[in-house]
């Protein structure tokens, strides 16, 4: 496994840095790879590399020790609404994420007779969980393996369908690097939130989704 997507990941914490953004405070210890790798695989599910380097990097953020002090931001979070859980709190996730499923087609079944697609695959495992933005990496054989997907809830025929984003997790934090780089995120020490330029914004998320990450 090589070590390409951590050394994007410090870059991205640098830029934190750069802002005055006290996220970087917050990063877990990262897990020992072999671990991580097992308890991925216990699900039955075959982790790409970068999502295992991902959780050896770091075990997400510690927001139990998130300062909140009454009207402000109740997580850390890395850009936009993401945030990036533990290892164990995201396998929790991928559990609620396909129980919503179960119950949702359930629903659809009784009161139309037909259910819709699967809005979270049994083949995925997110990466970034917990937040307003939830974004799986695709672990099936496919020609998508790898592949960064945001998800949009409620799930069903009346849902968002997935959104196939980042080609990678490597793609992924290169294109939010560049949205720093870019000045399309300011920190604000009031609320501990990154304020954002829409307008910049949206302009490099267009490009993002024209280049298929």
């Amino acid at each position: 496994m090589g070590e390409e997507l951590t050394a994007a990941l410090d870059d991205l914490i640098d830029r934190h840095r750069r802002l005055g953004s006290i996220v970087p405070d917050y990063l877990r210890p990262g897990r020992d790879p072999a671990e991580v790798r097992a308890a991925i695989e216990a699900l039955g599910v075959d982790p790409p590399d970068e999502l295992v380097e991902l959780f050896a990097w770091h075990d997400g953020l510690d927001a139990d020790r998130w300062p909140r002090p009454p009207g402000v931001v109740g997580y850390p979070r890395l850009w936009g609404d993401v945030f990036f859980d533990s290892l164990e709190a995201s396998i929790e996730a991928r559990e609620t994420y396909l129980n919503i499923d179960r119950v949702a087609r359930a629903t659809e079944l009784s009161a139309y007779g037909t259910a819709g697609e699967d809005t979270w695959h049994p083949g995925w495992f997110p990466a970034f969980a917990g937040g307003g933005e939830t974004y799986a990496v695709d672990c099936r054989d496919a020609p998508t393996r790898g592949s960064a997907f945001e998800v949009t809830w409620h799930p069903g025929p009346f849902g968002d369908p997935p959104l196939g984003r980042f080609r990678s997790l490597m793609a992924m934090v290169q294109a939010i690097v560049r949205r720093f780089d870019a000045g399309a995120y300011t920190w604000n020490p009031e609320v501990r939130w990154l304020d954002e330029d829409e307008k910049m914004l949206n302009r490099l998320i267009a490009a993002e989704l024209a280049g298929a990450g």
